[in-house]
C-alpha cells in the first residue's frame, strides 16, 4: 500500500503464529520499505504480542528516526534479534504509535488482535492518521477486522503471503518463539 507523507509507523505482528516463512517475509518487506525512504522521511517500528516492543528494544529508540543511512544499518542489525512471542495484543502498540503522530501507520498480522485494539481502532475518531493494514494469509474474521480497521482510517486492506524463499529460510534457522516470560522478549509473558 502506497503512501505520502513523512512520518510512517509500521506495527508488525510477532505473535507465535508468524510461523511457515510469514515474520520472515514481514521482516524482509520491512527493510525494503525502510530502505526506499528517503532522508527527509521518518519511521518507527513496532512489534505487538504479548506487548510492544519498539525499535532497537530492549533499549527502544523514544521517538521516530530520520531515514538515514544510518538508522537503515541499525534497523538491519536489530532486526535479526526479534523473537516470536505468544499472544496478539495491540492496545499498546497502538498507543504508541498514535503517540508519535505519523502521518501513516502500516499494520501487518496474520489474524485478529486478541485484545481491543481493533475495536478502539473502528471507532469514531478525528485524528488525521492513515492506517493501512496488510494481512499476512489470514482468515476471513481476520480479514473482515483488519478491512474495519483501514476503512474507519482512510486506508486501504492488502492481502499478502509468505515468500517461497521465506518459507525455505524458516524450515532452515526458525526464528525463536517464547511461550514463557523472558528476560528480553516475551517479557509480559506468565513465568515458568
Amino acid at each position: 500500500a502506497k503512501a505520502t507523507g513523512r512520518r510512517f509507523v509500521f506495527l508488525v505482528d510477532n505473535s507465535n503464529s508468524m510461523t511457515r516463512g510469514r515474520f520472515e517475509t514481514a521482516l524482509h518487506e520491512l527493510m525494503k520499505t525502510i530502505d526506499s525512504m528517503g532522508p527527509k522521511q521518518s519511521f518507527y517500528v513496532i512489534f505487538f504480542s504479548d506487548t510492544a516492543y519498539g525499535t532497537f528494544h530492549p533499549t527502544p529508540a523514544p521517538n521516530l528516526l530520520p531515514a538515514t543511512i544510518t538508522n537503515k544499518e541499525k534497523v538491519r542489525n536489530w532486526l535479526p534479534s526479534v523473537e516470536m512471542c505468544l499472544r496478539t495484543d495491540g492496545e499498546e502498540a497502538v498507543a504508541k504509535a498514535l503517540a508519535v503522530n505519523p502521518d501513516v501507520i502500516y499494520i501487518l498480522g496474520d489474524g485478529r488482535f486478541t485484545d481491543k485494539a481493533g475495536d478502539k481502532l473502528c471507532e469514531p475518531h478525528y485524528r488525521r492518521t492513515v492506517i493501512h493494514t496488510l494481512g499476512m494469509e489470514v482468515d476471513k474474521v481476520g480479514e473482515q477486522e483488519f478491512q474495519a480497521i483501514a476503512k474507519a482510517n482512510n486506508g486501504t486492506y492488502k492481502a499478502v503471503a509468505a515468500h517461497p524463499f521465506a518459507v525455505e529460510m524458516a524450515k532452515k534457522q526458525p526464528i525463536k518463539r517464547n511461550n514463557t516470560r523472558g528476560p528480553v522478549w516475551g517479557i509480559k509473558l506468565k513465568p515458568k
